[in-house]
């Protein structure tokens, strides 16, 4: 019998766990585990010092039940619900529960019961990423929370809401009006294509938003004014969109302090549509993986003031980054330049030949620097790689001196920067021209002078003794009659 019951609670379970590890509370140590007779630790993991039940990957169809989750409830406390990686395909009403973490991504979810978490008063984290929810199963009333004087029925404890990985092409305005404390909302990977009015609305009423996904989405816009609400916007994942230009909407995110546009099509930085604005705060610029990217020109990061971690790595037919990319005319006198402090900075993996040293002010500030395989030009303009970056790369990383190798001129090829220390590099001729090759290209030219004279005189001296002497002898009578024939004159016949 206790058999029958093992297996008929088993399929009765849901998992959840989260994919984002800052927001899952894990242990480090082993835990003890609840020793009581539910059903449900039987077949999952219960940990009383963790306040976790860990009930992934456990092949379930269905939820459980307010009766599956009571005498649960009286073991132990519980904060922290996985139930992810199984096949579940509806959320139904939760009971009363301490809950402040609720993973249900990597099932088959495609519906959610209304006010399926009005009883989960302390959740803080909800995870319903990876599933098959669309727009019609996030309907307004699903996050609809108990009645509060104050504020309109709200979960109003809940910070962090993933929606990523669904097949969701649109949002009503009211999505989000029972969650007004909602910091984190990830939209990721759903085939929204254009962000309508409908989903603008639903994403500028969470007035406290501070961290946004709309990576994967398929987007060539971003709506201007999307950002004019939640102003206190923190960190912008627009990562592997359709974007050619640099949104305007960030001009409204003032706020900004993290933004990753990686992997979008913009060919040219700098350009009146692809120049950053005035954003003091910003302090992570990622534009790596940019297929299409090709320069870098005067001021395109200019309004980073406060830039201090820069990565453009990866980025196959990037050649060229102006010296005046990121310094700015100085607040106080503009005939003085100034630059942002930075402190990281990742270029490895394109197609540079050449950085200007006066791309940043002081490069000894850095504390990362990755400029690993570049096709390095190792001439003389580059000297200053040699004699002041070296011995920064050998002070904080010199594991990644390996790889940053000249690849021009020809006779350079393949030498490590790190060999060539206290070397003076020669420079290139502007037009293309080989001096390296002018000291062969003499010795040959005199070398042939010296061996073609002599020859000359001697095929000269040869043809002329020929003529006159050495043919003679070869002369038979007939040469000699014909020698001293002279043909006759028309007057001499009469």
């Amino acid at each position: 019998m206790r058999i029958v019951i093992l297996t008929v609670s088993f399929m009765l379970l849901m998992t959840v766990h989260g994919d984002d590890s800052s927001n899952v509370t894990t242990t480090k140590a082993p835990q003890e585990s609840v020793k009581d007779t539910s059903v449900i630790c039987s077949s999952c993991i219960c940990e009383k010092d963790a306040k976790l039940l860990d009930c992934s990957e456990r092949s379930f169809r269905d939820m459980l039940t307010a009766d599956d989750w009571t005498p649960l409830n009286k073991s132990f406390v519980i904060q922290t619900v996985h139930f992810t990686r199984n096949q579940i395909t509806k959320v139904i009403v939760f009971p009363e529960l301490p809950i402040q973490e609720l993973d249900l991504s990597h099932n088959e979810i495609q519906s959610i019961e209304k006010k399926a978490f009005k009883d989960l008063r302390e959740l803080i984290y909800l995870d319903l990423s990876n599933n098959r929810l669309d727009a019609k199963a996030i309907f307004p009333d699903v996050f609809e929370g108990h009645y509060d004087p104050d504020e309109y029925e709200p979960l109003n404890k809940l910070r962090t809401l993933r929606l990523d990985n669904n097949n969701i092409h649109t949002l009503k305005s009211e999505n989000f009006e029972h969650l007004p404390h909602l910091r984190t909302l990830s939209l990721a990977g759903n085939p929204f294509q254009v962000l309508d009015s409908q989903s603008e609305m639903a994403i500028t009423s969470i007035h406290y938003l501070e961290n946004l996904d709309l990576s994967r989405m398929e987007l060539s816009s971003i709506p201007t004014h999307l950002f004019h609400a939640p102003r206190g916007l923190k960190t912008l994942n627009i990562t592997d969109n359709l974007l050619t230009d640099i949104p305007n909407a960030l001009v409204f995110a003032i706020k900004l302090e993290s933004l990753y546009m990686d992997n979008n099509p913009i060919v040219r930085l700098g350009t009146n549509k692809t120049s950053f604005a005035f954003m003091p705060d910003m302090k992570f610029l990622s534009m790596s993986y940019m297929p299409q990217l090709e320069r870098v020109e005067r001021g395109a990061f200019s309004g980073l003031s406060g830039l201090t971690t820069l990565r453009m790595s990866e980025n196959p037919r990037l050649s060229f980054i102006h010296a005046d990319a990121l310094s700015r005319p100085g607040a106080e006198d503009p005939s003085r330049e100034e630059w942002p402090d930075l402190t990281h900075l990742y270029l490895h993996n394109n197609n540079l030949t050449t950085v200007d040293m006066m791309l940043l002010a002081n490069w000894k500030h850095l504390e990362v620097l990755d400029i690993r395989n570049n096709p390095w030009l190792c001439d003389c303009s580059n000297q200053w790689m040699i004699d002041q970056l070296l011995g920064k790369l050998h002070a904080d990383t010199e594991s990644l001196l390996e790889d940053v190798v000249c690849h021009y001129p020809i006779e350079m090829r393949g030498k490590k920067l790190v060999d060539l220390e206290n070397t003076q590099l020669r420079c290139v001729d502007k037009y293309g021209h080989r001096p390296e090759r002018d000291g062969v290209i003499l010795m040959g030219m005199l070398i042939g002078l010296l061996i073609g004279i002599p020859i000359s005189l001697m095929v000269v001296l040869i043809y002329r003794r020929g003529c006159f002497g050495l043919l003679a002898a070869t002369r038979g009578p007939a040469d000699y009659s014909r020698a001293f024939y002279k043909r006759a004159g028309q007057d001499d016949i009469y």
